[in-house]
């Protein structure tokens, strides 16, 4: 069950992220504000936040702290939701890296997931 969930969070992640042509840069997904108990609120100073955060460092170590916090804080947030918010926080750290082009971010937002996934699940 948690394998096809990982799956089911690449393919989205992957969906949300891969272009529609090779002229189109990667479209990071946009903060979601919620009010719902179980949703984890976006905005976009958490992501900026979060992303300085994941930006260097020990990323594996700072994942863990980040999902622990957040299960903390949002016990009734799916580990998918967890995994999603770190994607999104992660996306514009690969995308304002210059010399890669739209292939090897994808496959750098890709690689996180997967880290990020297996962290969490």
């Amino acid at each position: 069950m948690a394998r096809t969930i990982k799956l089911w969070i690449l393919l989205l992640v992957t969906c949300v992220l891969l272009p529609t042509s090779d002229a189109r840069a990667l479209q990071c997904p946009q903060p979601q504000p919620s009010s719902q108990a179980d949703v984890i609120p976006e905005s976009a100073v958490r992501i900026e936040d979060l992303s300085a955060l994941l930006e260097s460092g020990d990323r594996a170590n700072r994942i863990g702290i980040i999902a622990h916090n957040l299960r903390q804080a949002y016990p009734a947030a799916p580990k998918a939701d967890i995994v999603n918010y770190l994607v999104s926080a992660f996306c514009p750290v690969v995308n304002q890296q210059n010399g890669l082009g739209d292939a090897k971010k994808r496959a750098r937002i890709d690689q996180f997931t997967q880290q990020v996934s297996t962290i969490v699940f």
